[in-house]
């Protein structure tokens, strides 16, 4: 009778274990990954088995290790595929916190639970899979959706050990949560976030170390060349001077503000890769609350207008120079125009190559060492495909080709002067002729983003956007308008002013009240995302055309002393400083916002308050360091483009 009730009360116990086996194996993917049976035995798969053993017996390090490592998260459904576990926990299974608390204060908790260790290493890894679950909204917006899990596993398993023992451990069906979710899961990469030694022989790592002590050296000696002249630099940077009557200070003031509000879409936008929420993301910008920063892909094109106004103002505003082009033979102008535009490039040049390079680096770090699959993979385009992006001709790739996604309208805007640089030179040896090319450019555009649309179904749904990013959004025939109108309200300034100057102040007083409401509409005009595609392309063209009046009204009206309130704001000379910063900040703050996100160990919630608040920090921090980067790698060679090119003309 005793030996039958131990035998009772021993399979009693069995039955309790195999039950937590079968818990945890269907809970647990860590736990599942170490319950496997292999017919060959190696350090790694002997430290699993002490794992599943060690949790079955509740021993705390086990537990620990069970804690840190994947576990469903709420909210997949909306985007949620981040089962990341903890990095720091994991770290406490090899070395206990250092955190300093009293034994004579009664605790709750185990007494060991901060100091007790694996007996082993241990490491943290993340496996990512194709995220294939008909139970999680399937956005079309960016990368296709990855889960992500975080895995506390023995630091004596190899990366294609853990990529195998997943696959196989999801495979069998047995993890319950994957069963529910009815994925269908594809193992894709193993990541030990460690830096890889090749990191630091990285081709661009090392141009922009080289090109860094090379200014640095120049600078060291100064007296070689004016160009490199530091405190010269940074007092033009930082002088302010007073307005003058043939200056349009509300340039400076639109282009700060611009440029600064795309820094708040550019942190929502480049930290989306790391949302937890996509979907109540992408659900606040189509409500009407959040149309302002929705708006950000037509407001974009105010650089458009501002760029075109600038370059034919100046143009068209050198008599001497139109002089010379109507004198000159044709191959003297065919060397003048390549003049002009090699002068254009070479102004541009020098800081967007260095931000190439920073692109990379600092992308391919992110790779090895952030837990999150990156979106978009720079550090293997910039290495392909950077000639594209020094000839200013990415956009016209697919858009998973770029290097720099941002830099699709610098691209647009070198080619934009390409070619209306060369229509400026026809009309200033035959005016009719460049009024009707200029003319024929606007209405082919308009036509080739019609028959485009109509092509592809273009929408405002975020998916078809998406879809269309390459033959629609950064294309620039599409972006032409904006350019076109500004060169317009440029020849309106320089040939009919004095119809400005003389102005019927009822007409003046109608346009400043018009503008608010043509703003708000241009803010609303996409409201409604669901509209067939011939409304879609008529409200986009005129929401271009709108905001590109808008701008054209407010330079106009500035540099003839027609102002409102709030342009006069936007007038105020302290903006001179920050205009003088907008291309690098324009540079900078997506490589910043993409870099800090993931470095993060945990997910991003799209919390709007705490975005708009990370936002203002990116905002500070990008105009720092864009200090630094306009002293070094803007300014001098700024002013040494215009030592090799003759320049003495101040332009505007």
């Amino acid at each position: 009778m005793k030996w039958i009730f131990i035998s009772l009360i021993l399979g009693l116990l069995d039955i309790s274990r195999c039950e937590r086996l079968n818990y945890f194996r269907q809970t647990s993917i860590v736990f599942a990954i170490a319950s496997q049976e292999t017919p060959l035995e190696n350090t790694c798969q002997r430290e699993l088995k002490e794992i599943k053993n060690a949790v079955l017996r509740k021993d705390i390090w086990a537990m620990k290790v069970l804690d840190s490592s994947a576990h469903k998260n709420p909210g997949f459904i909306l985007g949620n595929g981040f089962w990341l576990g903890s990095i720091q926990g994991c770290a406490t299974t090899q070395s206990p916190l250092k955190i300093s608390l009293t034994k004579r204060i009664k605790r709750s908790m185990k007494e060991d639970l901060i100091n007790d260790v694996a007996p082993f290493e241990t490491e943290y890894k993340v496996v990512h899979l194709k995220s294939n679950s008909p139970w999680q909204i399937d956005f079309k917006v960016k990368a296709e959706p990855i889960l992500h899990l975080g895995l506390c596993l023995p630091k004596s398993c190899s990366n294609e050990e853990v990529f195998n023992m997943t696959s196989k451990s999801i495979g069998n069906g047995l993890i319950e949560d994957f069963n529910l979710l009815e994925f269908q899961p594809e193992v894709l990469r193993v990541k030990d976030l460690k830096l890889s030694r090749s990191f630091f022989t990285r081709t661009s790592l090392v141009l922009f170390l080289l090109i860094t002590l090379l200014t640095l050296s120049m600078y060291s000696k100064a007296n070689v060349s004016s160009s490199f002249d530091l405190k010269s630099h940074i007092k033009t940077l930082f002088t302010i001077r007073e307005n003058k009557t043939s200056s349009i200070p509300v340039i400076d003031g639109y282009k700060t503000t611009l440029c600064f509000s795309l820094v708040v879409v550019h942190v929502m936008f480049y930290s989306f890769y790391t949302m937890n929420n996509k979907g109540s993301f992408l659900a606040y910008f189509e409500s009407a609350a959040f149309q302002l920063l929705a708006q950000a892909p037509v407001f974009v094109e105010g650089f458009f207008v501002i760029s075109a106004f600038l370059s034919c103002h100046n143009f068209l505003s050198n008599k001497n120079g139109i002089e010379e082009i109507r004198k000159a033979s044709f191959f003297g102008c065919i060397v003048k125009y390549f003049k002009m535009v090699l002068q254009r490039y070479f102004r541009l040049v020098p800081l967007y190559a260095v931000f190439l390079l920073i692109t990379d680096f600092t992308t391919a770090y992110s790779n090895e060492v952030s837990p999150f699959s990156l979106e978009e993979r720079y550090d293997e385009m910039c290495p392909k495909y950077w000639w594209r992006h020094l000839l200013f001709i990415q956009n016209f790739f697919d858009y998973k080709e770029i290097c720099m996604s941002w830099s699709w309208s610098t691209a647009c805007d070198m080619q934009f002067f390409v070619v209306v640089s060369a229509i400026l030179f026809v009309y200033a040896r035959n005016q009719t002729a460049g009024k009707c090319l200029m003319l024929f450019s606007w209405i082919f555009s308009l036509l080739w983003f019609i028959v485009t649309a109509l092509k592809f179904q273009y929408g405002f749904s975020v998916d078809i956007m998406n879809e269309t990013i390459t033959q629609v959004y950064m294309n620039p025939f599409y972006r032409f308008a904006p350019y076109f109108f500004g060169t317009i309200a440029a020849w309106i300034l320089n040939n009919h002013k004095h119809f400005l100057l003389k102005m019927n102040p009822e007409i003046e007083e109608k346009i400043w009240k018009a503008i608010p409401i043509l703003f708000v509409l241009i803010i609303f005009m996409e409201i409604d995302r669901s509209l067939s595609t011939i409304p879609t392309v008529l409200i986009a063209i005129l929401g271009q055309a709108s905001n590109a009046f808008l701008v054209c009204w407010i330079i106009l009206a500035s540099a003839t002393g027609k102002t409102s309130w709030w342009s006069r704001i936007l007038e105020n000379p302290v903006f001179q400083h920050f205009s003088k910063l907008t291309y690098g900040i324009y540079l900078i703050n997506s490589v910043i916002t993409a870099f800090i996100f993931s470095l993060s160990e945990n997910s991003t919630n799209s919390d709007i308050p705490l975005l708009l608040f990370i936002s203002l920090g990116c905002m500070i921090l990008s105009y720092l360091l864009t200090i630094g980067l306009h002293v070094l790698y803007e300014a001098p060679y700024l002013k040494l483009t215009k030592v090799l090119f003759h320049e003495k003309r101040k332009v505007l």
